[in-house]
């Protein structure tokens, strides 16, 4: 999701985009907010991050009805083709995959639909979200099964170079309220389904 931050934060715009699309206008732009994403090298040169907001699991998904368990990605890739979307961290992590072996797409809902449709072997996704991509699909979560975990993530929100400071501070004694308040704990709980196992959140400037 893309979270365009206006003056004076009190009516932003939200935009559901592309991760690409979402991440080359944040590049480029000062008052985006990313909601959520996690960190690298060169993200930490691009952004100011606050959080962590959640942490999740990248995992490869099978079909219920495929009862092979790869037992390492390499041994995945040769079982057959791997569904991604652009720009996600399991392309990152995939990256030494072959060409051939991935299906690229925009979003999620369409990697999701590739594995359901049989026209791929595997779904690469953050665990956090397969619950609701599923739903948007109108699948059961029993639709799909977890075969192989590949990296454990920390998610932030991220704000695009330009953007004021002040502005950073106050969502991140916001986020720090909410934490102290036991409100985020139960929309987490509400959202996810279990518990959050977070530190106070924190400010990671970007690096120069």
């Amino acid at each position: 999701m893309n979270y365009k931050v206006t003056a004076a934060d009190d009516e932003p715009v939200i935009e559901i985009l592309p991760w690409a699309r979402a991440i080359n206008m944040a590049t480029h732009h000062a008052n985006i907010l990313l909601f959520a994403t996690s960190i690298d090298e060169q993200r930490r040169q691009q952004f100011d991050f606050v959080g962590p907001i959640a942490e999740t699991r990248i995992q490869l998904y099978a079909r219920m009805d495929d009862d092979f368990t790869p037992a390492d990605l390499s041994q995945a890739a040769a079982a057959g083709n791997i569904a991604i979307y652009r720009h996600s961290p399991a392309q990152r992590l995939l990256r030494d995959i072959a060409d051939e072996r991935l299906l690229i797409s925009g979003f999620p809902q369409y990697s999701a639909r590739q594995l359901l449709h049989k026209r791929v072997r595997y779904w690469c996704q953050a665990e956090i979200a397969v619950k609701g991509v599923l739903r948007q699909l109108d699948q059961p979560l029993t639709a799909v099964r977890p075969v192989l975990e590949l990296a454990h993530l920390r998610l932030y929100l991220a704000f695009s170079s330009g953007t004021d400071p002040a502005r950073v501070k106050a969502w991140h004694k916001a986020l720090v309220a909410l934490q102290l308040s036991g409100e985020f704990d139960a929309l987490y709980f509400e959202w996810f389904g279990v518990k959050p196992s977070l530190p106070e959140a924190e400010v990671l400037w970007h690096s120069h």
